[in-house]
């Protein structure tokens, strides 16, 4: 089923790239370059098999609730709101980047068959491996999985009708460069979801900058991801937080 996908995909990735071999043994395209000029904590972490083992069940509930607050949202209260901000219908195409092992991935494929596809992305391939099992398991056929780097999405302008990008985007070494590429790969008119970190007062205490340092996770200031999303063509439609972390919808102008 996930060979399928993959080929489906394909017209969306850039000329360079169309005839990249795909392991259908291992489900995934894998388009990554093997960097690692830019390891934290938080990166080197989504490496490990055992994190992808327990990442969906335990380790993202865990962490999502410490950042959330008692009063943040579930995480089916996450699936929900991401799935409204992306207003997803059967045959749309949607992109989930640093999707991990596709938890949300896969939710958006079931909303988007049979004709639609959802696309999950990330750089870590035990992730991807667990996607990618996890989806045979449960007869996704929508889904296809892609290695690579955020900051340089490897599909061609306008592809998707939607993208998401949930607790990743602070992780990326680029995260600007990243809101680029959702620029240009988005469909005039398309959605875009997000969940972010976030930090109060002062953006460049020393505090915020030796936790960014050391953790690899970057604290966004109360209204920055507001401003750049603007400053490249978006019209933010939802924007609310919950101890560090905020969501964010927005809609790329026609």
């Amino acid at each position: 089923m996930q060979t399928e996908a993959i080929e489906r995909l394909r017209p969306l990735i850039v000329g360079r790239l169309k005839n990249t071999e795909s392991d259908t043994d291992v489900g995934f395209i894998d388009l990554s370059e093997e960097r690692r000029e830019h390891v934290t904590l938080a990166t080197l972490a989504m490496q490990f098999p055992v994190v992808s083992a327990i990442y969906e069940r335990w380790w993202r509930p865990g962490l999502g609730r410490i950042a959330k607050g008692v009063s943040g949202p579930s995480m089916q209260g996450e699936y929900d709101e991401a799935a409204e901000l992306l207003a997803l219908s059967p045959g749309d195409l949607v992109l989930d980047v640093g999707c991990g092992p596709a938890n949300f991935t896969r939710r958006f494929a079931v909303a988007v068959a049979p004709d639609g596809l959802a696309v999950g992305y990330d750089g870590s391939a035990p992730m991807l491996h667990r996607a990618a099992a996890e989806a045979r398991r449960e007869e996704t056929p929508a889904l296809a999985l892609v290695r690579g780097e955020a900051s340089e999405l490897p599909f061609e302008d306008a592809s998707f009708d939607a993208v998401c990008c949930y607790a990743a985007l602070h992780l990326f070494p680029d995260p600007l460069a990243t809101l680029d590429e959702f620029a240009r790969v988005i469909r005039p008119g398309g959605q875009l979801a997000l969940l972010i970190s976030r930090v109060g007062g002062n953006l460049h205490d020393p505090l915020a900058r030796v936790f960014g340092k050391l953790s690899g996770i970057r604290m966004f200031g109360e209204d920055e991801i507001r401003d750049e999303l603007a400053a490249r063509g978006f019209s933010v439609t939802t924007q609310h937080g919950s101890g560090s972390v905020q969501i964010v919808g927005a809609t790329l102008a026609e």
